[in-house]
């Protein structure tokens, strides 16, 4: 126990900017999925310059937080007989150059964090995914993992895992499966897009008929939450914003 408190008081001091504070000189990733648009000026109705690939590293040449924007990143949808609303990521501009090109990026899709890898499967088209502990573990180190008790399959009952940036991940498994992920100095719109990696929503809404989306189910509450409903999967992102970190509660009913 000792241990684990002297990790998480480390991992307090070497936190990471958060989208909204970054600053001229870091490094931030593009999270879009079919790239993102640099552009000529800081707004969305600027003329675009080039399309910059997912997963592309970026300095940052400016920000000032003045022009902010709000972008459908999913489009709204209807569930059986339930509408479900947009997904939509708040964001502003980062100055940034790409091969040359000086442009601006709409910030809703950048992160610091590193992206997921990922290759398309033949069949469908369907993006598949690193798992969450596979990109952690990558990305930023493994320093603890604990687990304990046994499932079927040798599969532990209770698991925790510690990674370098200060991600925390726990999970319990009995009847249900139930995943809870600590993500420190980041915003609700990184949030989701780890989200989407993790589950791939995106994919999945935009490519399904209505039939197949039946169960599926978002909505954005008035108290920094976002509630997410994928069949058997339900998940809960939720954004402390004292604390200024993101928890994402995943509960497997299968």
């Amino acid at each position: 126990m000792k241990a684990l408190i002297s990790i998480l008081v480390f991992l307090q001091i070497q936190t990471l900017h958060a989208m909204g504070h970054y600053k001229p000189g870091d490094t931030l990733y593009v999270w879009a999925m079919s790239g993102l648009t640099l552009r000529d000026g800081p707004s969305l109705n600027t003329a675009k310059l080039a399309t910059i690939p997912y997963g592309t590293a970026l300095k940052v040449l400016n920000y000032n937080g003045a022009h902010q924007t709000v972008v459908v990143a999913v489009p709204g949808y209807k569930a059986g007989q339930e509408s479900n609303p947009a997904v939509e990521l708040d964001g502003d501009f980062a100055e940034v150059t790409f091969k040359g090109l000086k442009g601006y990026l709409f910030d809703g899709y950048l992160s610091i964090l590193p992206t997921f890898k990922y290759y398309k499967t033949a069949d469908s088209g369907s993006p598949n995914f690193e798992n969450l502990e596979e990109w952690a573990t990558r990305s930023f180190g493994l320093l603890q993992k604990t687990q304990t008790g046994t499932f079927e399959y040798g599969i532990a009952s209770t698991s925790q895992s510690i990674f370098g940036n200060g991600i925390l991940i726990s999970t319990w498994i009995e009847k249900g499966g139930q995943t809870r992920i600590v993500l420190p100095n980041i915003s609700m719109e990184e949030a989701f897009l780890i989200f989407n990696c993790m589950n791939n929503y995106e994919w999945q809404i935009l490519s399904q008929n209505q039939a197949n989306l039946e169960g599926f189910r978002y909505e954005k509450t008035n108290m920094e939450a976002w509630l997410f409903s994928t069949g058997a999967f339900e998940t809960t992102i939720r954004y402390l914003p004292h604390e200024y970190l993101v928890i994402i509660s995943d509960y497997c009913s299968c």
